[in-house]
């Protein structure tokens, strides 16, 4: 049985129900509670004797019962703010099969302490909003047939692999920088172009076991020195 007993009779806590205050949270079975004794204070590690309870938050008191100081069960919340009552809605709308959770104010989160969150839908899953960000410590996206659509992409990444099959490419401009590039091509590498222009401020140079260069009109060659052969 347990009961409450004056500090200044005891030189431990056993047997106790007293009101701590929170000092760290880690999940619902590892809250640290400073328990006020004599003088000083003594922390202890205690959890929820009830599951399905909202975790304090540092500086709420709480009531803690058990048997010695080295752990304790929470049977009380004393929250030392007030909590903001959050009203929602679920409703079925008129004249559809559509089901429409609303929240009046402020954000609404989903939040599993332990667990995954899973989404599975026999339809389409449809997003909308004036911003949306995704951050993961590590991803996988895996879709059959993709479509974007959008104005601007920018795009940092430090390091990347592309492994396809085929890409199909019609651009309006492009202009690429970079400090080096390699390209290996083990068959034919073909450019057709209404015009061509190479500028290079070193050396130019080409290798081949045969080289051909064929002009329907004109060609010319200059520099200040020309070796041939």
């Amino acid at each position: 049985m347990l009961t409450s007993i004056a500090p200044e009779n005891l030189n431990h806590l056993q047997n106790f129900v007293r009101v701590g205050n929170v000092t760290e949270v880690v999940d619902a079975s590892r809250i640290r509670v400073s328990i006020p004794h004599k003088n000083n204070a003594i922390d202890i590690w205690t959890s929820f004797a009830m599951g399905n309870q909202p975790l304090p938050q540092s500086g709420d008191k709480v009531l803690v019962a058990g048997e010695n100081d080295q752990s304790g069960y929470i049977i009380g919340l004393f929250p030392s703010t007030t909590p903001t009552t959050t009203s929602f809605h679920l409703r079925q709308e008129a004249g559809t099969q559509n089901t429409i959770l609303t929240v009046a104010q402020g954000d609404l989160k989903l939040r599993s302490e332990q667990g995954g969150i899973h989404l599975d839908a026999a339809g389409e899953i449809t997003m909308n909003s004036q911003q949306f960000d995704l951050s993961a410590a590590k991803g996988n996206i895996k879709i059959l047939d993709t479509s974007y659509q959008g104005l601007r992409l920018g795009v940092t990444i430090e390091k990347t692999k592309l492994l396809l099959g085929k890409i199909n490419s019609t651009v309006g401009r492009i202009i690429e920088k970079a400090a080096n590039v390699y390209r290996q091509v083990d068959n034919l590498h073909q450019i057709k172009a209404g015009r061509m222009r190479t500028v290079v401020d070193g050396t130019y140079h080409i290798k081949g076991q045969r080289l051909i260069e064929k002009a329907d009109k004109e060609v010319r060659i200059d520099g200040e020195k020309i070796n041939l052969g």
